[in-house]
């Protein structure tokens, strides 16, 4: 698309410079023609492409800054109440759980709208995997709790009671109430690692081989916060 990109700019110089000469050597109606047309084409060409990059673009940006404000604001909640593990987080009841968490990290996030375990923080549809099947509505569901960062990011809380690896984290819209609402294209998932105190984008310790059978269009795409994260790109879509 770059070569092509080189050819419209190079049309539009030349149509330019025959403007310019119009008085000495005008061109005909047929020629204009002509060359509207190739310009048409080029354009229907590499716009798209344009448009698809500066998305990618935005994406990875928007990936990138949620992860980064959630890290620290887990980092300045300990700071003031200690590590994670001392926290006075229920053991049991996911919702309750969700809402300790978000008590403490919370007041460390600029938010513009906070909805707990109730709705309105994220669109109410049923968001899909990357492969098309359907996975969940974020906005109606009660065991999470959910607010909106001041950059429209919308952030659904999980803490599971369970002792799966991926019991405990945060599920993150980066466009907020904007399409697709697809996992791996605007809904990404981190995991909270008590252990370390951390959040990391889940599959991070997976080799690459499983990443991107994942993070591709036959998977659910769970992964593809560390595709993404991992190799600076969205080439999956």
């Amino acid at each position: 698309m770059d070569f092509l990109a080189r050819i419209l700019y190079i049309i539009i110089n030349d149509i330019s410079g025959r403007l310019f000469m119009l008085n000495k050597n005008a061109f005909t109606l047929a020629e204009i023609l002509i060359t509207i047309v190739i310009i048409g084409i080029i354009a229907a060409a590499t716009i798209p492409v344009m448009i698809n990059k500066t998305n990618q673009i935005e994406t990875m940006t928007a990936l990138n800054k949620s992860y980064s404000l959630i890290q620290k604001a887990l980092y300045a909640a300990q700071a003031k109440h200690g590590g994670i593990s001392v926290w006075e987080i229920p053991e049991t009841g996911n919702a309750a759980r969700a809402e300790a968490l978000a008590n403490y990290i919370l007041p460390h996030i600029h938010v513009m709208k906070v909805c707990g375990t109730g709705s309105g923080c994220f669109p109410n549809t049923t968001y899909k995997y990357l492969n098309g099947s359907e996975w969940s509505n974020i906005d109606q569901r009660t065991d999470l709790y959910k607010f909106v960062m001041n950059d429209g990011i919308s952030v659904a809380i999980k803490m599971y009671d369970d002792a799966s690896p991926n019991s405990q984290g945060f599920f993150v819209d980066v466009n907020g109430f904007k399409l697709p609402n697809t996992r791996g294209k605007d809904e990404f998932v981190f995991v909270l690692d008590t252990k370390t105190n951390m959040i990391q984008p889940y599959g991070k310790l997976l080799d690459d081989s499983e990443i991107k059978t994942n993070c591709s269009k036959t998977g659910d795409g769970s992964y593809c916060s560390t595709y993404v994260l991992r190799y600076n790109k969205l080439d999956y879509l």
